[in-house]
C-alpha cells in the first residue's frame, strides 16, 4: 500500500509534467491519441527502491576461436519461410492436439431448458420513441434484421434497441424458475418482456440474467433489450477527445465499417454474445468451481446454489462426480452430500481428492483436463438440476520470495512468458462461432512458439477460454482500465472485478489477471490520484481472491508511474515511437527502464507497424483508400480512418523511405517491423531478469484494424511473423552485431549468445562459419554453456573476424548452430554483412580549406588526405572545405568567384547554418534534426549500387555505438537532393556557372570510417564524379 508521505512523492513526481502530458494529449490535430501517451514518457514515484538496469560489460578477452579450414561447415536447419510452409506445420499442430479436443466423459442429459434467441430486431431510439414506448413495442417503424451475437457503433452516448417476438414453449412454465440470460451485453443493458421492465446490468464482460417468470406466458412474448452505450474513463478516439463513465479500454470486436469499426478502438455496444431463456429449477446450481489443488492431490468443489424464496429452505442432496474429460478415467463417481440451502446463495465447499495414479496436471504441451459434474436433489432425491464444468489442475504463481522476486512458477517449475497481445480477432472467431478458425488461431500462437496470449485490457468470451483450455495456450486477463480511472466508478470497479474472476476462474488457461493499462493518475481532471489507484489495487485483491484465493495478479500492464507493488512492466515502443522507454542501442546492450528493486520485469507491449498485404488492400479497402495521387503515387494517409488513424506515414520518417507505389509502401513497412521485432524480442530474451514479454499485435480482426499485428486478419504472415517465431526458439543461439557494413581489413567481434526457456540442460556445441558470396573461407567449433531457464542465456563469446580483401562490395555470412554430440542441430542463426573495399589514399586530391571543423578532420582522415591548403589562392583543381560559419563571411566573394570559374565547393554542417550568404534564397532550419535513417536520391549518380537500408541505424566510431544521424535540414532553389529527411535536403548539389556547390549538413565524423555507403558518397565529391 502507498502510504500518504510517499503519495506526496507520487504528486511531486508526476504533477510537474501534467500540463504538458493534458496538451499533448488534448491537441491531436498532427498526432494520436496512442502517438501523445508514447511521447509523454516514464515518471518515477519518488521514495521507493528502484534498481537501474545498466548494459552488460561483455569480457573482451573472451574469444571463440577459429580452425582455419571448412571443416565444420554445416547444413542450416530447416526453418518455416513461406506461409504455404506455416499451413503444413499448422496442419500438424492440428494433429497433435487433436486429441485433448475430445469430450470422453459419460453422456450429459441437461436438465434445464433452454431456448437461444439469434435473431432480433435492431434500431438506434428515434426522437419518438422516448414520448412513446409502446411504438417500440409494437414494432412500429423501421428496424433491421440481425443475427445475435452483434456488435455495433457508434462509440460514445447513444441507444439502439433490440427487439424478438419470441414463441416460450409450454413446458417451460413447468419449471418455477424461467430466467433470461446474456453471456455478455456491451453496455448499460435494460430488459422487457411484454412491456415489463426485468432488470438493468452495467458492463460488458460478465454474464448476467433476470427471472422472467412473473411476466412471460406460455407462447408468444415480446422481448425488448435497451442498450445505451457511453464514452469510456479513457475516452473516445478521435478529435477532440470526450470522456464518460464506462469502464472500457482500447479493445472491443469491432464492427465492418472501414472508417469507423475496424480499428477496434473505439468503444461500441451491443448483444454480442449468447443470449438465451433457461428454465430451472427453486433452488438451482449458480455457479460451480473447480479450485485445483495440485499440491494436495485434490480439487476443492465449490458449488453455490440460489433460493430467491426464503420461507423454501431445506436440506438437499448434492451429487457430484469426477471424470477426465480429454483421457478417460472416473476419479469420483456420484458421490453425494447432504447440504443446507437457505434463501439466497449457499456456498458450499467439499474437498475431492484425486488418486496419484489418477492426477494429470495441465501443462501447455499435455493439456490434461478433468470434467466435474453437479447434481442437485430434493430430500425425496428427485433430480431439480445439474451442471458440468471443464476445469484443469494446475498451479500458477508470481513469488515474493524467490530471488530475484517475481520469478514464475507453472506448476512448481519456473516459467518465462513469450507471448502476444490481442485486438479483436479472437472475439470475433465467437461472434461468427467459427469454432475451427478458434482452434487454428490458438495453435497459430503456439506455432509462433508463444505461450501465452494477453487478452489486451479486457476479458473475452468463455469459448475462447475453453479452447485455450483444452489446447494448452495460457492466458492473461486484464480489467478494462486504461490510464484513468474517475471517482464515480471506483466501488463500479470492484464489483465488476469479481464478477470477471468468476467468468475465468475455472479455466486452468488463465493463469493471470492485471488491473490496469498504463496508469495516468492525476493527469486529467476526472482521474483520481495514484494514491486512490494502489487503494483500490488493495481492494481489488480483497475482491478478486474472495472469489479465487489463487489468482496471480500483475497489478499494472504498462507503468508510466512507477513503481507500483508487486511485478514491475513497461512497454516499450521504441522501434515506432522513436525513443520510447529506452533507447534502442542501450536495449540490445542490456540495459532496461528502472523497476522495483530486486524483482525481476516484464515487456507488456512493444511492436511496429507493417503494413498489410498488397492483395488484401485491392481487394478488401475502399475505393477512397487505394487511389494514386495527382502525380501517380500512392501513400498510406488514404488510409485514415474516422476515429484511429494509420501511424505509418507519421512515423516512418526515424525508421524507413518514403515510397511512391503501394507494393513498395508495404514492402519497406513490412522490412522494418521485422527488423525491429527481430531486433526487441532477441535483446528480452538476452536478460536475465525479463521474464515476460508481449509483442503487440498478433493477429489483426479487420483489415487495417491494428497495423502492429504481424499477421493480417486473411491469416497470412508478414515478415515480421518469421522472425518473431525465430527469436522465440525455446532453445536458441543468437549472433549479435551493431554492425552489418565493413571495410576490407576492419576486424570485428561478433557476439554469440544461447538463450534457453526450456527446463534442460543438454550438452551440446557450437559451430560457426564464415562465408564470403556464398563461399565457406572459415570454420569453428567449441562447447556451449546452456543456461538454466532461472538464468535464461549465456554470453559464449566472441567470434573474432578480419573482413575480408573485396575487389567490390560483398555479401559476408557469419553462421553460428548449436548442435549435439551426435551432430543433430537443434538452431541456428546467421548476419548477413557487406563488406565493402577499403579505402584507398587520396594523394592526389588538394584540398583548400576554409574554416576549422571536426567534419573536415573526419574527411582528411578517412581518405588520408595529406595535401590541405589553408590559405593563399584557391587553385582551379581545388576542392574547396567551407568548414564552419565565421570564415564564410570573410571570403564570401571569393567563395562564389571560384565556383563560377568551376571550383567544386563542399559546405559541411558547421556552415550550413550560413547557407543564405552563399546561395541567395536559401533557407536553413533554425536547429538539428536527428533521424535513424536519412533517405536516398536512389537515381543520383553518387549513390549507385546502394540499398534502402544501408543508411539506417549506423555505427559511430566516436560513441562507439549506434547512433542517430544529425544534420540541419535546408532548402534552394536549383538544388539536387542526395539525401534527404522529411523532404528536406540534407545533401544536395547546385550547378553554377562552370562549378558546384556541394551541401552537406549531415554529421560525418564517427560515421565516415564505418559506414561505407556515405564514405564512396564523400569520395565521389572528392574526385569530382
Amino acid at each position: 500500500m502507498l502510504n500518504k508521505s510517499i503519495y506526496c512523492g507520487v504528486v511531486s513526481a508526476v504533477l510537474f509534467c501534467a500540463s504538458v502530458a493534458t496538451e499533448a494529449q488534448d491537441n491531436l490535430v498532427d498526432k494520436d491519441f496512442y502517438a501523445a501517451i508514447a511521447e509523454r514518457g516514464q515518471q518515477t514515484i519518488v521514495g521507493r527502491p528502484m534498481d537501474t538496469i545498466a548494459p552488460v560489460d561483455l569480457p573482451v578477452d573472451k574469444l571463440l576461436p577459429w580452425a582455419g579450414n571448412k571443416s565444420f561447415h554445416f547444413t542450416s536447419c530447416k526453418k518455416i519461410t513461406t506461409a504455404e510452409e506455416m499451413n503444413d506445420a499448422l496442419e500438424k499442430l492440428r494433429n497433435r492436439y487433436l486429441s485433448f479436443l475430445q469430450d470422453l466423459t459419460p453422456d450429459f442429459c441437461e436438465e434445464r431448458l433452454k431456448l437461444p434467441i439469434d435473431s432480433m430486431q435492431f434500431r438506434y431510439e428515434l426522437p419518438e420513441d422516448c414520448g412513446d414506448f409502446n411504438r417500440l413495442l409494437q414494432g412500429e417503424g423501421e428496424w433491421n434484421d440481425i443475427a445475435v451475437p452483434y456488435y455495433h457503433g457508434p462509440q460514445g452516448v447513444s441507444t439502439a434497441w433490440y427487439r424478438s417476438e419470441i414463441d416460450i414453449p409450454a413446458d417451460f412454465f413447468s419449471k418455477p424458475v424461467l430466467m433470461l440470460h446474456f453471456n455478455g451485453a456491451d453496455y448499460y443493458t435494460d430488459a422487457y418482456i411484454n412491456g415489463h421492465h426485468v432488470g438493468f446490468h452495467e458492463g460488458m464482460l460478465d454474464d448476467f440474467e433476470f427471472n422472467i417468470k412473473k411476466y412471460a406466458r406460455p407462447g408468444k412474448n415480446i422481448l425488448m433489450v435497451k442498450i445505451r452505450n457511453d464514452y469510456s474513463m479513457l475516452g473516445g478516439e478521435g478529435t477532440p477527445r470526450y470522456w464518460g463513465n464506462k469502464l472500457a479500454a482500447s479493445n472491443s470486436p469491432g464492427w465492418d465499417d472501414p472508417f469507423s469499426g475496424w480499428t477496434c478502438c473505439p468503444a461500441g455496444s451491443g448483444i454480442y454474445q449468447e443470449l438465451y431463456i433457461e428454465a430451472r429449477s427453486e433452488p438451482y446450481i449458480a455457479d460451480v468451481f473447480c479450485r485445483p489443488l495440485p499440491e494436495q492431490s485434490a480439487v476443492e468443489l465449490w458449488v453455490e446454489v440460489d433460493l430467491d424464496h426464503g420461507e423454501k429452505a431445506d436440506d438437499f442432496l448434492l451429487e457430484y462426480s469426477l471424470y477426465g474429460q480429454n483421457f478417460e478415467s472416473r476419479v469420483v463417481e456420484k458421490e453425494i452430500k447432504k447440504i443446507r440451502v437457505e434463501g439466497g446463495r449457499v456456498l458450499n465447499r467439499t474437498l475431492v481428492s484425486i488418486p496419484e495414479d489418477l492426477l494429470r496436471l495441465w501443462e501447455p504441451d499435455t493439456p490434461w483436463l478433468y470434467q466435474m459434474r453437479v447434481a442437485l436433489y430434493n430430500k425425496e432425491k428427485k433430480l431439480l438440476d445439474n451442471r458440468k464444468q471443464q476445469f484443469g489442475m494446475r498451479h500458477f504463481v508470481i513469488a515474493e520470495d524467490s530471488s530475484p522476486k517475481g520469478r514464475m512458477y507453472l506448476n512448481g517449475k519456473e516459467i518465462r512468458l513469450r507471448g502476444t497481445n490481442t485486438m479483436g480477432f479472437l472475439q470475433q472467431n465467437v461472434m461468427r462461432r467459427d469454432w475451427k478458425q478458434l482452434t487454428d488461431d490458438l495453435l497459430l500462437a503456439k506455432l509462433t512458439n508463444m505461450n501465452f496470449i494477453r487478452t489486451t485490457q479486457r476479458i473475452v468470451q468463455k469459448e475462447v477460454y475453453e479452447y485455450a483450455d483444452r489446447l494448452g495456450m495460457m492466458m492473461q486477463a486484464d480489467l478494462p482500465l486504461f490510464a484513468y480511472i474517475n471517482q464515480k466508478q471506483y466501488t463500479e470497479i470492484l464489483k465488476q472485478a469479481g464478477n470477471i474472476e468468476r467468468v475465468l476462474r475455472n479455466h486452468p488457461s488463465v493463469i493471470l489477471m492485471s488491473y490496469l493499462n498504463e496508469p495516468m493518475a492525476e493527469m486529467k481532471a476526472h482521474a483520481v490520484s495514484r494514491y486512490a489507484y494502489e487503494r483500490l489495487f488493495d481492494a481489488l485483491d480483497i475482491v478478486v481472491h474472495n472469489e479465487n484465493p489463487d489468482r496471480a495478479v500483475k497489478y499494472i500492464d504498462g507503468d508510466y508511474q512507477a513503481p507500483s507493488n508487486g511485478y514491475p512492466d513497461n512497454h516499450c515502443y521504441n522501434i515506432w515511437y522513436d525513443g520510447h522507454g529506452i533507447e534502442l542501442p542501450d536495449m540490445c546492450r542490456g540495459a532496461w527502464m528502472p523497476v522495483s528493486k530486486n524483482w525481476m520485469y516484464g515487456c507488456g507491449e512493444f511492436g511496429a507497424e507493417g503494413l498489410d498485404p498488397v492483395g488484401l488492400m485491392k481487394r478488401r479497402y475502399p475505393a477512397e483508400w487505394l487511389k494514386n495521387g495527382s502525380d501517380g503515387s500512392w501513400s498510406p494517409v488514404y488510409m485514415r480512418g474516422k476515429y484511429s488513424g494509420e501511424q505509418t506515414f507519421q512515423m516512418h520518417w526515424n525508421w524507413f523511405e518514403t515510397q511512391k507505389t503501394m507494393d513498395d509502401w508495404v514492402r519497406e513497412s513490412q522490412q522494418h517491423q521485422a527488423w525491429g521485432i527481430q531486433k526487441v524480442a532477441r535483446a528480452f530474451r538476452r536478460m536475465p531478469r525479463m521474464n515476460s514479454f508481449a509483442i503487440h499485435l498478433f493477429i489483426d480482426a479487420w483489415p487495417n484494424g491494428w497495423m502492429k499485428a504481424i499477421m493480417d486478419c486473411e491469416r497470412t504472415p508478414k515478415p515480421a511473423w518469421f522472425a518473431y517465431r525465430d527469436a522465440l526458439t525455446p532453445l536458441s543461439v543468437q549472433v549479435e552485431s551493431e554492425r552489418s557494413t565493413f571495410f576490407s581489413g576492419e576486424e570485428h567481434l561478433f557476439q554469440v549468445w544461447v538463450c534457453n526457456d526450456t527446463p534442460t540442460n543438454p550438452d551440446l556445441v557450437l559451430k560457426y562459419t564464415l562465408e564470403l558470396n556464398g563461399k565457406v573461407i572459415n570454420s569453428g567449433c567449441v562447447p556451449a554453456e546452456i543456461p538454466s531457464i532461472s538464468k535464461g542465456s549465456t554470453f559464449q563469446g566472441f567470434i573474432p573476424v578480419v573482413m575480408p580483401e573485396v575487389k567490390h562490395r560483398s555479401s559476408l555470412a557469419l553462421r553460428v548452430g548449436l548442435f549435439d554430440k551426435q551432430g543433430k542441430i537443434f538452431h541456428d542463426e546467421d548476419v548477413l554483412c557487406t563488406v565493402e573495399p577499403a579505402v584507398e589514399a587520396k594523394r592526389r586530391i588538394r584540398i583548400y580549406q576554409i574554416g576549422e571543423s571536426k567534419n573536415t578532420e573526419a574527411i582528411v582522415h578517412a581518405f588520408g588526405i595529406r595535401n590541405v591548403v589553408k590559405q593563399g589562392p584557391i587553385g582551379p583543381q581545388d576542392v574547396i572545405i567551407v568548414a564552419d560559419s565565421l570564415s564564410v563571411h570573410s571570403r564570401k566573394e571569393e567563395i562564389k568567384t571560384a565556383v563560377k570559374a568551376g571550383g567544386h565547393v563542399l559546405i559541411l554542417k558547421e556552415a550550413v547554418p550560413v547557407l543564405s550568404e552563399l546561395l541567395v534564397g536559401a533557407s536553413v532550419d533554425s536547429v538539428d534534426s536527428k533521424s535513424w535513417i536519412v533517405f536516398r536520391n536512389a537515381n543520383h549518380r553518387w549513390l549507385a549500387g546502394c540499398s534502402s537500408t544501408d543508411l539506417k541505424y549506423t555505427y559511430s566510431s566516436v560513441q562507439l555505438a549506434p547512433e542517430r544521424h544529425h544534420f540541419r535540414l535546408f532548402n534552394a532553389k536549383g538544388i539536387t537532393p542526395v539525401l534527404t529527411y522529411c523532404d528536406q535536403a540534407v545533401i544536395g548539389e547546385k550547378r553554377e556557372g562552370k562549378g558546384n556547390w556541394i551541401i552537406c549538413s549531415l554529421e560525418l565524423s564517427g560515421k565516415l570510417d564505418t559506414t561505407p555507403v556515405l564514405t564512396r558518397l564523400i569520395e565521389r565529391i572528392l574526385e569530382r564524379k
